[in-house]
C-alpha cells in the first residue's frame, strides 16, 4: 500500500520502539494543492436524524450510540449520562441509574454478557449487566496502566476481547476480562500526543491517531506490529482546527458498504477564520485514496458547526453522533447506502451490525 509505513510499537513482548512521530513543518496552506475531492450522487447516499427525531430527547454533547442488550444506548458527554430505549421501539429515552461522569463510548462482550463502558472523567472503566440498573464494576487501571480520560472501548465478536484508549500520550489496552489476559499497546511514538477513537474491522484494531492526522492498523497487538496510514495534506499537530489550517484531526473511522467513513473535529472556535465544515466527514475506497486525498465530501450532509464524532454500524447504516452547533440540536444520524435503501437483506446481516460498540 502505497504511503502505508509498516513498524513496532511498545508492546509487552516488544523490544524496540517505533519511529518517531511525522514532524510537519509550518507550511503556508495557500502553497498546498487543494485535495481532488469527489461529489456524493445525491441518490447513492441519505442521512437523516436518528435522535432525538420525535422523541423530544435534549442531547448534550453526544459522543456514541450503541445498539447491545437490547437497547439503544447513548453516550452524552456534558450531561453525564447514557441515554436509553428499547431496541427499534419509539418510546420515551430513559437516562441510565448508573453514575458516570463525561462518558464517551459503550460496548458489549457477547461472551461475557456484559457491557462496558468509558467513564472518561472519573478515568476508568465500569462493566455491568445491563443499562437500566444492577450492580456495577469499576477499574482505574489494565495491565498496570493508569486510566487517564479513557476515550473509546470497543470489543471484537470473534475473540470476546474488549480494548481501551487512553487519548493521551497513546496507548490501548486489552482484555478478555477484567485481570484476564490483560495487556498493553504503547502507540504514544507513533500516534503522537492525542487519539480518539477505536474501531475492530474484520479482527484488526484501528486507531484514529488525532493530532497527527494518521489511521494506525494494529496488525499484531503482542509483537507491536502496527500499519501506519497517512492522511495527504497534514500540516499542523492539533486536537481541533480545520482543513485549511490543521489537515485531518480523526475522530473516528468505520468501514461501511464498501467505503471507509472518517470524521474530523473541525469546528470555527479551532479554524482561525478558515471553511471549519469543509471534509470534516469525507469517504474513501482505500488507504492509497487516503494517502493521496482521493475521498468524497459528505459534510454538506451535516448542519454547519456539527463535529461528527463516533460511528457505527447496526442494521445496514451508518450512525454518526454529532455536538457543538449553534444552528442544529446535538444529534445521532444514521446514513444509509444504496444498498440498504429497500430493505436489502442478505442471509446474515451481522457483518453489517455489531453491537460491539
Amino acid at each position: 500500500m502505497a504511503g502505508a509505513l509498516l513498524v513496532m510499537a511498545t508492546a509487552a513482548t516488544a523490544t524496540e520502539r517505533s519511529p518517531e512521530a511525522p514532524v510537519f513543518p509550518p507550511v503556508d496552506p495557500t502553497l498546498r494543492p487543494p485535495a481532488p475531492a469527489r461529489s456524493v450522487p445525491p441518490h447513492s447516499l441519505t442521512i437523516e436524524e436518528f435522535a432525538p427525531g420525535a422523541s423530544g430527547v435534549i442531547l448534550d454533547l453526544p459522543t456514541h450510540i450503541a445498539f447491545a442488550d437490547g437497547f439503544e444506548i447513548i453516550s452524552e458527554v456534558t450531561n453525564d449520562r447514557f441515554s436509553y430505549r428499547p431496541l427499534g421501539s419509539a418510546s420515551a429515552w430513559q437516562t441510565s441509574p448508573h453514575a458516570v461522569d463525561g462518558p464517551h463510548a459503550l460496548t458489549s462482550s457477547p461472551t461475557q454478557q456484559l457491557l462496558y463502558c468509558v467513564d472518561t472523567d472519573n478515568h476508568r472503566v465500569l462493566s455491568f449487566e445491563r443499562v437500566d440498573g444492577g450492580d456495577a464494576t469499576g477499574r482505574s487501571s489494565i495491565a498496570g496502566v493508569a486510566l487517564h480520560r479513557p476515550h473509546d472501548v470497543v470489543s471484537d465478536p470473534a475473540t470476546g476481547l474488549v480494548y481501551v484508549l487512553n487519548p493521551n500520550a497513546p496507548a490501548v489496552m486489552r482484555f478478555s476480562a477484567f485481570g484476564v489476559d490483560e495487556a498493553a499497546l504503547d502507540l504514544s511514538a507513533v500516534a503522537g500526543g492525542y487519539s480518539r477513537g477505536l474501531t475492530v474491522v474484520d479482527g484488526k484494531v484501528l486507531l484514529a491517531a488525532s493530532a497527527e492526522g494518521l489511521v494506525i492498523e494494529i496488525d499484531d497487538f503482542d509483537a507491536g506490529l502496527v500499519t501506519v496510514h497517512p492522511s495527504y495534506g497534514k500540516i499542523a499537530h492539533a486536537v481541533a482546527g480545520s482543513w485549511e489550517t490543521t489537515g485531518f484531526i480523526p475522530n473516528d473511522i468505520e468501514r461501511y458498504d464498501g467505503y471507509w467513513y472518517l470524521s474530523n473535529f473541525f469546528h470555527p472556535a479551532y479554524a482561525s477564520g478558515t471553511d471549519h465544515n469543509r471534509f470534516k466527514l469525507v469517504r474513501f475506497r482505500t488507504w492509497d485514496d487516503l494517502a493521496n486525498g482521493s475521498w468524497e465530501e459528505l459534510s454538506h450532509l451535516l448542519p454547519d458547526r456539527h463535529v461528527p464524532y463516533f460511528f457505527t454500524l447496526h442494521g445496514g447504516s451508518l450512525y454518526l453522533a454529532a455536538f457543538h452547533s449553534s444552528t442544529a440540536a446535538d444529534a445521532v444520524y444514521r446514513i444509509t447506502s444504496g444498498l440498504f435503501f429497500d430493505d436489502f437483506e442478505s442471509g446474515d446481516l451481522g457483518a453489517w451490525s455489531p453491537s460491539t460498540r
